[in-house]
């Protein structure tokens, strides 16, 4: 598994370059392996709950009619901008690089 703190960091630049929109899991995923970082749904679900759990990142919750799947969306939050522009209080769990 790549490194956590790093991993966070990557979701957070890609969530604040596509901001105000809101990007699926399966976008980020498919981001994340552009740069080289690979991750199983589990474990982008799990670091997605850390930057949810920190205020980073706001989650929307949907079902999507045609198959009954869930659908999870993911914004960057103020706070999570804060983070990467180095304004707020540093977290040892987010790489800022």
């Amino acid at each position: 598994m790549e490194d956590s703190r790093i991993v966070r960091c990557a979701i957070l630049k890609i969530l604040r370059k596509f901001h105000p929109q809101h990007r699926s899991e399966e976008f980020i995923q498919t981001m994340l392996v552009y740069q080289s970082l690979h991750l199983t749904v589990p474990e982008l679900a799990s670091e997605m709950g850390y930057l949810r759990d920190g205020g980073y990142v706001k989650t929307t919750h949907k079902k999507f009619k045609p198959t009954g799947d869930d659908w999870y969306e993911h914004i960057i939050t103020k706070k999570g901008i804060d983070l990467l522009d180095g304004v707020c209080e540093e977290d040892s769990g987010v790489m800022v690089v």
